[in-house]
């Protein structure tokens, strides 16, 4: 895609709103961020609005979209938590757009002191676009998918929360290449330990992508910025 300004002529604002959908998926879709597996037979849902911040005539304007998830803990492998999680994409449905992820979380070490657990996180993004739409920017039906794969630190707060940072890398089936999204988060526990969870995050998707290469514009001189925030239940 080739740069447009502000956004591409003749397109409308639908359009364009689609379009940002689109690509912020390419760019790794933000879900649940999943710093520490569950353990065996803990479970989990999540509800997360996010999205990149677009600059539209100098202004940053958020892109919200809302993702719900689950989440499963599973027999520990190596004595190690292991989790599978799985959501999908509420707003894109609107468009005529869905889009899906399934993946899992291990724990590959726990926190000792001030050095970090480490979690290994994999997960797929799918979508497509629907038929009977007649405000896709594309008629036709197309498919994409994304694997997102994620390192995260994390350490303790107060026993029950957490604050960590990431680094992930979203592989475009289509297109693979080296698209890195930083991120610093926190996780809160609001009551009782595995209960009501708040999850803020800032994201640096695609930090190392030239925004010019792109059909929007992100409020950001590489990649794009964005806050997820999460509410979460466990039981």
């Amino acid at each position: 895609m080739t740069s447009c300004g502000l956004i591409l002529e003749g397109m409308t604002a639908l359009r364009c709103f689609t379009m940002c959908i689109i690509l912020s998926c390419q760019l790794g879709c933000a879900t649940w961020k999943s710093a520490r597996p569950l353990s065996p037979s803990e479970h989990q849902v999540n509800a997360t609005v996010f999205g990149p911040v677009l600059d539209l005539g100098g202004a940053p304007i958020p892109l919200p979209t809302v993702s719900l998830e689950g989440r499963h803990g599973l027999e520990r492998v190596l004595s190690r938590e292991l989790e599978i999680h799985y959501g999908m994409q509420l707003t894109g449905l609107a468009f005529g757009i869905a889009q899906m992820h399934v993946g899992a979380s291990w724990l590959l070490l726990r926190q000792r002191g001030a050095i970090p657990a480490l979690t290994l996180v994999d997960r797929i993004h799918f979508g497509a676009n629907l038929f009977g739409r007649t405000d896709k920017s594309q008629s036709d039906l197309q498919a994409w998918g994304v694997n997102e794969t994620e390192l995260v630190a994390s350490w303790s707060l107060a026993k029950q929360h957490l604050i960590y940072v990431s680094l992930g890398q979203a592989t475009d089936f289509s297109s693979p290449q080296l698209v890195l999204s930083p991120g610093l988060g926190v996780q809160l526990d609001l009551g009782e330990v595995g209960g009501l969870l708040l999850q803020v995050e800032m994201t640096w998707w695609g930090a190392n992508v030239d925004k010019r290469s792109t059909a929007v514009r992100w409020f950001s001189g590489q990649g794009a910025l964005g806050v997820n925030v999460g509410v979460g239940y466990g039981f």
